[in-house]
């Protein structure tokens, strides 16, 4: 079990128990240059990359999922990224159990974990969307 202190805390129960003033300084010029160190060791966070949303679409239903996906990898690839997240799900102990075998049924069902093996693929609708088609062009105003 680990728990931190504070060097503070450490500083303060060292001069209840009567150490000498030299000893108590040594000992919390040690601790503090191995935080400093610790904490020059932590890593820097990689920043996030950029990211671009494709929906795949099921024409004759009009239905549609939203993915999220790297921004430089091309949006055609999302279908294979779909296809590796269902097969490493089918895989798996639950995926042998009730394996998906559609488009819907992986996108429902398989679990996050799956997702962000497929090179980082996130899916931001796990139910499908309604499409709507538009011609691009506003109508007129309605005159009150």
């Amino acid at each position: 079990m680990s728990s931190k202190i504070d060097i503070a805390e450490v500083a303060d129960t060292l001069k209840t128990h009567k150490l000498e003033p030299a000893v108590v300084r040594e000992i919390i010029e040690e601790l503090n240059a191995r935080a400093e160190a610790k904490e020059a060791d932590k890593a820097e966070p990689t920043p996030r990359g950029k990211t671009q949303f494709v929906a795949v679409t099921i024409p004759a239903t009009s239905q549609a999922w939203i993915f999220q996906i790297p921004e430089q990898a091309g949006p055609q690839t999302i279908l294979d990224r779909i296809n590796t997240a269902a097969h490493a799900f089918n895989a798996s102990k639950k995926g042998r159990l009730l394996p998906v075998k559609s488009l819907a049924e992986a996108v429902e069902s398989v679990p996050r974990r799956f997702w962000k093996d497929a090179d980082g693929t996130v899916v931001k609708t796990k139910l499908p969307c309604v499409l709507i088609s538009t011609t691009n062009k506003l109508t007129e105003a309605p005159t009150a």
